[in-house]
């Protein structure tokens, strides 16, 4: 598969004034650590964005377990077992979401 989003690792730091007032957080990755976005605080103890800064950040990786995941499973239309295949379809469905595959 073609690589079109900016390489990993990401990574997330807190964005903060000289005050050390929280202004959320930023999102970078790529060979020269590019701002990838600014993810903005949702409560007042910024524990929220915090998360979602979090998440973010490893999409790139969570992207590659589940490729390598799924490559490891038996093709869903071949498979009798309905957890099985109803889970192998779902994370087929995330990959297609972030790869427009």
């Amino acid at each position: 598969m073609s690589l079109k989003h900016t390489q990993g690792p990401w990574k997330f730091f807190p964005r903060l004034t000289a005050s050390e007032n929280h202004k959320g957080f930023r999102i970078v990755g790529g060979r020269a650590s590019w701002l990838l976005a600014d993810v903005m605080p949702l409560d007042s103890a910024g524990e929220e964005g915090e998360a979602n800064a979090r998440l973010m950040a490893a999409a790139t990786e969570l992207l590659d377990a589940l490729e390598d995941l799924v490559a490891l499973l038996p093709d869903p239309e071949l498979d009798n077992d309905d957890v099985q295949k109803a889970l192998v379809l779902k994370a087929k469905a995330a990959i297609a979401k972030a790869t427009e595959a």
